[in-house]
């Protein structure tokens, strides 16, 4: 949702979406409709996801104007070190909720 326009021209946008019931190893994209170009970018990750010994991560890039999201889990009762691993194909990440912040063009 496009929140505000910058002096120069810069648009301010927010989105709230989640992550995907089915993930898919490499990674989910979010687009960010109202933006050619992001500049800028502030995410923040809410994990619900409530699986047991497990906990997730989720790391992000982006270019142009969507964001690729990859997720990451370890098990917290493994031998340490415990080395994060990508989410396997067919996990279901809807509870994690990521808010956005971009400013672009």
């Amino acid at each position: 949702m496009l929140v505000s326009v910058t002096a120069d021209g810069k648009k301010i946008v927010t989105l709230t979406t989640t992550g995907p019931s089915n993930y898919t190893t490499g990674g989910f994209k979010v687009i960010i409709p109202e933006l050619q170009r992001i500049l800028a970018l502030n995410v923040d990750i809410k994990v619900n996801q409530k699986d047991d010994n497990i906990v997730y991560a989720l790391d992000y890039d982006y270019s142009g104007n969507t964001i690729t999201f990859k997720a990451y889990k370890i098990d917290v009762t493994a031998t340490a070190p415990s080395p994060w691993s990508e989410v396997s194909d067919g996990k279901n990440l809807s509870g994690i909720v990521i808010n956005i912040i971009a400013i672009g063009v």
